[in-house]
């Protein structure tokens, strides 16, 4: 963000407007995350007037909201997460016994769930979170006390109806699962109001397959949900199919590197990679599955034998057989 700030200052300095076009100054920050130091966007931008690029300050917060479009409201927030990063939890094929649980919590309001390619796919991941087996039971057991039959057969919006329509004095000892209860919805709306599950990918897969997997953690069952897609040149699938043609492309029309290409031409090259990358996954499979057919025929050819050897009685034509091939050989 720090960089986002100086670019724009540089920008408002030099009466020059975001057009997607190389700037030839700010070239040598046009690097990994990792390799520009603070130190070198102060020595760069001083000449411009600014000195400070601390997003602690209230006016580079302000300039940052600007940039992200976010409301005046989010600046706290924003705030903290400069502070103390982004709260978030890792699902892997390794946590096993976790893994259910971070699924649970993963559609809450502001939750962020890192996870790999393979893990959590397929799984519906419900808006809101989940709710504790421990509150649904605390919810019957005030429906039953005030005379519901039989609350399990009721549905979750139907049991919070019930409780929005009874005196908060009758929760008794369940009053804080209670509001935990109804508190559920209200964050469960929030999400909805927000658009549902964000699905950010950091790469394209070889296979369409994955990817449409991936996508289709968000938006299951009706509810909202998106997603985005990001790739790097250096990505092995742009590097070794088609790259070249987006990066000729980028250096015939100057584009500046730091700045996201998101036309129709590279998401074709893309899917035109994917689909040679897929054709020769599936040469590389219908030789094997060729030789093992060979290895098949020869394994037949043994059983056989081997059968004869069981069920016949006179085994000396066999043998006189397998004696002259063996002669006729040498």
């Amino acid at each position: 963000m720090q960089y986002a700030l100086v670019r724009d200052h540089y920008l408002k300095a030099n009466n020059l407007e975001e057009d997607g076009r190389l700037i030839t100054d700010l070239v040598p920050f046009n690097e990994s995350i990792d390799k520009i130091t603070p130190d070198a966007l102060r020595a760069f931008i001083k000449p411009h007037g600014l000195t400070n690029i601390s997003l602690d300050d209230e006016n580079n917060l302000g300039t940052v909201l600007t940039l992200l479009n976010l409301p005046e409201s989010a600046k706290e927030r924003l705030k903290k997460i400069f502070q103390g990063g982004v709260p978030h939890q890792v699902l892997n094929a390794r946590k096993h016994t976790e893994e259910s649980q971070i699924i649970a919590g993963a559609g809450a309001f502001g939750a962020v769930t890192i996870a790999t390619n393979m893990a959590g796919r397929g799984v519906d991941i419900k808006l809101g979170g989940e709710i504790a087996e421990e509150v649904i039971s605390a919810v019957n057991r005030v429906l039953s006390k005030a005379g519901y039959k039989d609350p399990f057969d009721m549905t979750l919006q139907e049991r919070r109806e019930a409780l929005q329509k009874m005196d908060s004095a009758n929760f008794g000892l369940y009053e804080a699962e209670i509001k935990h209860f109804l508190g559920y919805f209200e964050d469960m709306a929030r999400v909805k109001e927000l658009g549902g599950l964000h699905v950010i990918g950091s790469e394209r897969h070889e296979a369409r397959r994955i990817d449409n997997q991936l996508r289709g953690r968000a938006a299951r069952q009706g509810d909202p949900g998106s997603s985005r897609f990001y790739l790097s040149m250096q990505d092995d699938l742009m590097r070794l199919f088609g790259g070249d043609q987006v990066g000729n492309l980028m250096g015939r029309l100057k584009v500046d590197d730091s700045l996201p290409l998101e036309v129709r031409l590279v998401s074709s090259i893309i899917e035109g990679s994917q689909t040679r990358v897929e054709g020769a996954n599936f040469d590389v499979r219908k030789h094997l599955l060729e030789y093992d057919d060979v290895l098949n025929k020869q394994r037949q050819q043994i059983y056989d034998q081997r059968d004869r050897i069981f069920v016949k009685e006179d085994l000396s034509d066999d043998i006189n057989e397998m004696l002259e091939a063996e002669v006729t050989k040498r």
